[in-house]
């Protein structure tokens, strides 16, 4: 990375200024749904309950949902990812109220991490391609679809924040071989792990790089000032974990995820040490050797790693978690492959291109990251978010020099190089829907802000309604809720799937049985073509319920005795 002082002032400034900008025109365009908050995303909106609860006083390594689920659930997340809203809604409460806060906080927060990613972008930018695409790196990055559908306004959930650091990690690669450097790729690294562990593959792969270049050349400093800043941070780390610390999965921070990590961190270590033999056949060697035992002690030690959502039942698998378009992979659909995986191919070439013609060393680290990330998204499309940041660089390389030829070059460029484009073609080859909206998971109209008026207003009661209206039932109502789309309710998933399958007799008996009180049916239900079922009894008006309120495709019933 270059010294802090080379043109920051002027990064930092567009930085905001393209933030600003993007993030007024998305707010007025969604200022409606953002008034009634009525977040983008589920995430955003158990984020958001979830912040409530801590600041209305649940305990801070309290992360289980008590409104979810049979008896509550532990989610998957920690506290890292709250601090900064929750700090927004504190400041501004005593000055405009909470419902105000809250509305800030919720545009607020996400334009902040956007222009963090920018201004790193703009740092990158000049490590890898010099002060010529910089700007350009910074226009891409603002259209890098589909990672900047995580800072549009209302979008509060933890992947924002994993984006940035994710980058500042990779700015840190593309710096100099320095301790300083080392270091925030660690801290940077050991953060990311602890708000989630989606980007944890691509860590891994940075860190591959990290000491295969040790390896290599002989030098350490930024590998050993890696192993300490990763070190550091996962001991900090352990102020966030959450009173299901033992919970037995790797899905988030967990006390696998945290000693898979400090093993990680201890190879990392040991292969800095190895960089002290002055053969650079024994130094690899040492290195791999290093490597295969870290591997097999992440297997023996923390084998749920391997499977990070843990032991899930498979018909959970199959009528739920895949058809979630991030969890699937990059070419299950067409929508899916060119909505999340246009930029990061396109990019991808761009990146050979640029090391064919250079050959420097930061084009070559950026071509592996870019080639990792598009493997990765072959087993799930997620990974492409990550991968679409990073394909602005070699791109906006493309574009500078198709801007010295200028006519039609530059126009082909611009198109193929910004985001924003694949995810209209997306758009255009298959119809936006709950499953193929990258990011997104629409609950199909099932609840109306008059309707959720309704049904606020009712006694106190557990709710049963389609996964993917849940998180929107507890941000906006004081009643529980049988289900919603996070993989550690699975049970309660199930159990909704199945009572939407049953006969309408069986249906009834089985919401008696879990204290049922409310049943939502609308457009989202699944089995509502299922003959006999009791979401076509639902649908055709025909459950033995007691309807209360009905607008539009959406009615509320009550289970009576």
């Amino acid at each position: 990375m270059t010294t802090l002082g080379t043109g920051w002032r002027r990064d930092a400034l567009l930085a905001v200024l393209l933030a600003a900008v993007l993030t007024a025109a998305w707010t007025l365009r969604d200022a409606t749904a953002l008034a009634a908050m009525r977040l983008p995303d589920t995430d955003d909106l158990m984020r958001l309950v979830q912040i409530r609860d801590w600041l209305g006083g649940q305990r801070f390594a309290d992360l289980t949902q008590h409104r979810l689920g049979f008896d509550g659930v532990p989610m998957h997340w920690t506290r890292l990812a709250d601090l900064g809203p929750a700090a927004i809604i504190l400041l501004i409460s005593p000055l405009a109220g909470v419902a105000a806060a809250e509305r800030i906080a919720v545009v607020a927060w996400p334009a902040l991490l956007f222009a963090g990613v920018l201004f790193v972008m703009a740092r990158a930018a000049r490590d890898v391609g010099g002060n010529r695409i910089v700007p350009v790196a910074m226009l891409l990055a603002a259209l890098a679809h589909p990672a900047t559908t995580y800072f549009a306004p209302g979008r509060i959930d933890h992947h924002g924040l994993q984006m940035l650091l994710w980058l500042i990690a990779v700015a840190g690669l593309l710096g100099p071989d320095r301790l300083l450097y080392g270091a925030l790729i660690g801290g940077a690294s050991a953060a990311s792990l602890v708000v989630g562990m989606e980007t944890a593959p691509l860590l891994a792969l940075l860190a591959a790089i990290l000491l295969a270049e040790a390896a290599w050349s002989g030098r350490r400093d930024r590998l050993v000032g890696y192993g300490g800043g990763l070190a550091f941070g996962l001991v900090a780390a352990r102020c966030f974990a959450p009173n299901f610390w033992f919970y037995p999965a790797c899905d988030g921070f967990t006390a696998n995820a945290w000693v898979a990590s400090v093993i990680g961190a201890a190879a990392v270590f040991a292969g800095a040490g190895a960089t002290a033999l002055r053969d650079r056949r024994h130094r690899l060697a040492a290195i791999g050797v290093v490597a295969a035992l870290a591997a097999w002690a992440v297997w023996r030690l923390t084998p749920a790693c391997l499977s990070p959502y843990g032991a899930l039942d498979p018909l959970l698998v199959r009528v739920w978690l895949s058809q979630v378009a991030e969890a699937r992979p990059l070419l299950a659909t067409p929508a899916v492959a060119i909505g999340y995986g246009g930029l990061l191919v396109t990019g991808t070439l761009a990146a050979v291109h640029a090391v064919r013609a250079e050959r420097t060393r930061g084009w070559i680290v950026i071509l592996v990251l870019l080639v990792g990330a598009l493997g990765l998204a072959m087993v799930q499309a997620r990974a492409a978010n990550g991968g679409a940041l990073l394909a602005c660089l070699p791109l906006a390389r493309i574009v500078v020099l198709a801007r010295a030829r200028g006519g039609w070059r530059m126009a082909g460029a611009w198109l193929g190089s910004a985001g924003t484009v694949y995810a209209l073609i997306a758009q255009m080859t298959v119809p936006a829907t709950a499953a193929s909206a990258p990011g997104g998971t629409a609950d199909m109209g099932c609840t109306p802000p008059a309707m959720l008026a309704t049904l606020a207003r009712q006694p106190a009661g557990l709710v049963l309604a389609p996964v993917d209206a849940g998180a929107m039932l507890i941000a906006h109502t004081p009643h529980r809720v049988l289900a919603a789309p996070y993989h550690r309710a699975g049970e309660a998933i199930l159990a909704s799937y199945r009572f939407y399958r049953l006969p309408p007799p069986a249906a009834r008996r089985m919401a008696e049985r879990l204290g049922v009180r409310y049943v939502l049916a609308c457009a989202a239900m699944p089995y509502r073509q299922v003959p006999g079922s009791m979401a076509a009894a639902l649908q055709q008006g025909r459950a033995p319920l007691t309807g209360i309120a009905r607008m539009g495709t959406t009615t509320l019933y009550r289970v009576t005795p």
